[in-house]
């Protein structure tokens, strides 16, 4: 009886074994017919870039319909220009050995348009050229950005590495006396 048994459940288990060959190999397949649908020009999702490179502030501005003015001290050959399909223009430099983002967009309510979106993070206000400025603090108290709205449009000032606060108060300051102040 254990010599009919053992064959029976060797060849049971043989075939156990190739059906489960069998399905992993429908599923590659499976899987190289969608590489090969899609190779042969089936559209794929993608999210499309919403910045486009300037070549300086004067087009980042048309293309947005802004009237931003980048103070002189913060313009220098490696600053980047760019705008998005949102109207924002975005401007990024290095001034004083500060890396720094400046954004700004059309709009008569505050809204956050800094791309750093961090609902644990420590914040207060403070008070420059009567325009109430919200500063999201970093880990020592040093200042990562910094938001405003004027009454015509949200800005925002990102700095790559923190900042003690009288430097960022003094860069904010520069931008609304440039933006705001001067119209």
């Amino acid at each position: 009886m254990r010599k009919i048994i053992t064959p029976v459940l060797i060849t049971a288990l043989m075939f156990l074994f190739a059906a489960c060959g069998k399905t992993e190999g429908t599923q590659t397949s499976g899987a190289a017919d969608n590489t090969a649908a899609a190779t042969q020009g089936e559209a794929t999702a993608e999210i499309p870039n919403p910045w486009t490179e300037n070549k300086d502030l004067k087009e980042a501005n048309e293309k947005t319909g802004m009237n931003y003015v980048l103070p002189d001290e913060y313009k220098s050959d490696k600053t980047v220009y760019r705008s998005s399909d949102q109207g924002i223009v975005e401007i990024k430099t290095t001034a004083a050995d500060i890396s720094v983002t400046f954004r700004a967009r059309k709009g008569d309510s505050i809204e956050d348009i800094s791309g750093i979106y961090d609902a644990n993070a420590k914040k207060h206000d403070i008070k420059n050229h009567d325009i109430t400025v919200t500063i999201q603090e970093g880990a020592d108290g040093s200042v990562k950005l910094a938001m405003w709205n004027d009454g015509n449009a949200n800005f925002s000032v990102v700095f790559d590495n923190e900042v003690p606060e009288s430097d960022a108060v003094e860069i904010i300051s520069s931008i609304i006396e440039a933006n705001t102040l001067a119209y």
